[in-house]
């Protein structure tokens, strides 16, 4: 064994092993003419998504230097030894941008998929087909600006109108969500891994958009929001359908997850749609359900985007000016975990454990707003 460091890397040279380390990252292995990636280290498991592939081997070693960029040279040396020594664990380090965001899909119907200068652009879509294709493309194309969940809400209801513009049938209506489905589901971006997605299903017309005049190929229909319902039942007949179905194997699909707001006005009658919701979720466990009943908060107040996060609309009303704060397009920089069972085992007692947990929170708090400075003002 023998030890040389180029530049920055340390090289370990075992005959007839070579093995390259960047920091305390494993990066990978030369071996007998081949090379491949440990599969033991934690960092492979961190993300259930990332496939082992020659995707997952450039985002590991690229995310390798981002990961040390951050704790060297953004965060200062206090927060970097906290998740160092696992008192934190700041998520993402690997990414140099937000973690997840929210998107209109009403913008993206009406002004259609461009606007980035020397690339291909495409006019608002006439069509649901053309739609659905247009919204996988946008996801995929956002989930590569973002670490986390890219969210569309009101799915359910802005896809309506597009179903009664052509008279669809059924049948149509479940091909074309379910080329919306299978195509999330395609591991497209970065790491070989499928975009996170999540969408909101309204499940009946909310009050905020009843009024408002459909959107069909970027133009106002003489007709509303709220006269779509029976196209809505459609849609939501086809995706819960397909969800339930699964791929050509049986597998369910882990994309786009739904989120149904649960509300007073709820039917909880033993109507089709109620019936495969249910089956649905009594098989896969798939949707999330927002409870809004006995609340003070309407869904339009809030927008669901991942596993982790919900935001609350009201409050990003309060501030003004800024990307985080404007309106339909929201999100979030960052999580950071608090290790509470490491917290409660070094805790001498009850006083020293709430001591420890506000310098914790502190320091998470502290991580979170350099996070917010850099990432705005990268975006700026």
């Amino acid at each position: 064994q023998s030890s040389h460091r180029i530049g920055d890397r340390r090289v370990f040279l075992y005959s007839p092993v070579l093995v390259m380390h960047i920091g305390i990252h494993h990066i990978l292995v030369v071996q007998d003419g081949g090379v491949h990636v440990p599969n033991e280290d934690w960092r492979v498991k961190e993300n259930s998504t990332i496939t082992y592939s020659v995707g997952g081997l450039i985002l590991s070693n690229s995310g390798a230097v981002t990961a040390n960029y951050w704790l060297s040279e953004i965060y200062d040396q206090e927060i970097a030894n906290a998740h160092r020594d696992c008192d934190i664990h700041i998520h993402d380090l690997s990414m140099l941008t937000g973690y997840c965001a929210g998107w209109s899909l009403m913008q993206l119907i009406q002004e259609g998929l461009g606007g980035i200068k020397g690339k291909i652009s495409s006019s608002p879509a006439k069509h649901l087909s053309v739609l659905c294709n247009q919204m996988v493309n946008f996801l995929g194309i956002m989930q590569n600006e973002w670490a986390g969940a890219q969210a569309f809400s009101s799915f359910d209801t802005y896809l309506a109108p597009f179903v009664r513009a052509d008279n669809l049938s059924y049948r149509e209506v479940k091909q074309c969500i379910e080329s919306f489905i299978f195509g999330v589901n395609t591991p497209s971006r970065w790491g070989t891994q499928a975009p996170f997605t999540n969408i909101t299903l309204d499940w009946t017309v909310p009050d905020d958009l009843a009024e408002m005049p459909a959107i069909v190929a970027g133009k106002p229909q003489d007709y509303r929001y709220k006269d779509c319902k029976k196209e809505m039942d459609m849609i939501n007949r086809a995706f819960i359908e397909t969800m339930i179905e699964g791929d050509a194997d049986g597998r369910g699909f882990q994309y786009p997850i739904p989120t149904y707001s649960i509300t007073k006005d709820f039917d909880w009658s033993e109507t089709e749609n109620n019936r495969l919701l249910f089956e649905m979720t009594s098989k896969y466990g798939t949707p999330y359900f927002s409870n809004y009943v006995n609340s003070d908060m309407k869904p339009s107040d809030v927008r669901s985007m991942c596993c982790r996060l919900r935001l609350d609309l009201r409050e990003l009303r309060k501030k003004s000016g800024g990307f985080f704060g404007s309106g339909e397009s929201t999100g979030s920089i960052g999580v950071v975990t608090l290790n509470m069972p490491r917290l409660a085992y070094l805790s001498m007692n009850e006083e020293d454990f709430f001591t420890r947990l506000d310098r914790l929170m502190d320091l998470s708090a502290r991580s979170l707003k350099i996070k917010r400075n850099l990432v705005s003002k990268l975006l700026d």
